[in-house]
């Protein structure tokens, strides 16, 4: 009863702040048996306040960094089977879109899932595109000011 993508973090007295500097992160558990993808990547989608920043804007990030070229950046080739798990790290609710992509979900293919406070989503496909792909939250103003990142997959 525990397989999936459990997200972790701080509950220690300044929870709020050791969250938005980073202090969280997820443990993936599969079935017993069941093979790990070829690539894999965690996301986390939060924002920096600030608060925190010490600068007059809120920066919308991924992994604690904010745009392409900062966030991480995802590496596969064509054949891999490639799992990408998002988690909505803060108060808000984001999409996530990979530029070029499609994967199914139970109901049906997906390219923009919404994913809120805490949840997971996970973004799976045996890749078939190369190129370079930008992938990004789709609430524009969380684009805009940083929550986007490059997806590359060498043929």
């Amino acid at each position: 009863d525990s397989v999936g993508v459990w997200p972790y973090h701080d509950h220690g007295p300044n929870h709020t702040l050791n969250i938005a500097r980073g202090l969280f992160g997820a443990v993936i558990v599969r079935e017993k048996g069941a093979a790990a993808p070829d690539v894999e990547e965690v996301l986390v989608l939060h924002q920096l306040p600030p608060q925190i920043t010490g600068v007059r804007r809120v920066f919308q990030c991924i992994n604690g960094r904010a745009f392409a070229g900062n966030t991480p950046t995802i590496r596969a080739k064509a054949g891999q089977d490639v799992a990408i798990h998002v988690i909505g790290g803060d108060s808000m609710f984001h999409t996530f879109h990979v530029h070029g992509h499609r994967w199914k979900s139970p109901e049906g293919s997906i390219d923009c899932p919404t994913v809120g406070p805490n949840e997971v989503i996970t973004a799976r496909w045996r890749e078939d595109n190369p190129g370079r792909w930008l992938y990004h939250c789709h609430v524009f103003s969380h684009q805009d000011t940083g929550m986007t990142g490059w997806y590359v997959v060498d043929p």
